[in-house]
């Protein structure tokens, strides 16, 4: 579970390296699985994009499956919020995407109109997501981020490819209980309650 509150712009998630000596990034796969994300988004000012991820250069790959990312407000093209951001004009990495629920107006890479961006990144599976302006969260504001009943998430999310499946979720406050067993999970940090 994420949560970006007041602060618009940077990434959530970086991950590489960021002091240009590329040959000591981090490589390899972000595995990101299961998460619900959430973005307070609604007195962002314009012109800033908010970013879930960035990636360094194209030897970093996201492997995102089965993971809610929820924008308060919908976002726009002078406020936008993205799943790949840019670090000084580029946006990098190699990101696959499967089962995902994505807010509409999130957009799969960085971009505000007027702006120029050196696009090197490469993505599949965005334009499967499943989209819309309520993933059907119990209440998003007091953080109680499990699926309610009728919930387009529940058992619509896919078992991790690399076979560690998810078997903890959170509990308030830093603490967790069993993730309940579902064939298939649902999407999210969450199962039903």
């Amino acid at each position: 579970m994420l949560v970006r509150g007041k602060q618009p712009s940077g990434s959530m998630v970086h991950y590489g390296g960021d002091s240009g000596l590329v040959d000591t990034y981090r490589k390899g796969t972000l595995h990101f699985y299961n998460n619900t994300v959430i973005i307070m988004n609604g007195a962002y000012p314009d012109w800033q994009t908010t970013a879930l991820f960035e990636l360094s250069t194209n030897e970093e790959r996201l492997d995102m499956q089965s993971n809610v990312v929820f924008a308060e407000k919908a976002p726009k093209a002078e406020s936008p919020v993205v799943l790949l951001g840019a670090r000084d004009g580029v946006v990098s990495g190699v990101a696959s995407l499967s089962q995902n629920w994505i807010s509409t107006g999130i957009n799969a890479l960085d971009g505000i109109p007027g702006k120029p961006l050196d696009i090197k990144a490469k993505m599949t599976g965005f334009e499967a997501s499943l989209r819309g302006a309520d993933p059907g969260l119990s209440d998003v504001t007091k953080l109680e981020l499990w699926p309610k009943s009728g919930s387009a998430l529940i058992g619509k999310g896919t078992k991790p490819k690399t076979g560690h499946e998810v078997s903890m979720q959170y509990l308030t406050h830093q603490k967790s209980e069993p993730r309940p067993t579902a064939d298939p999970p649902s999407i999210g940090a969450f199962e039903p309650r």
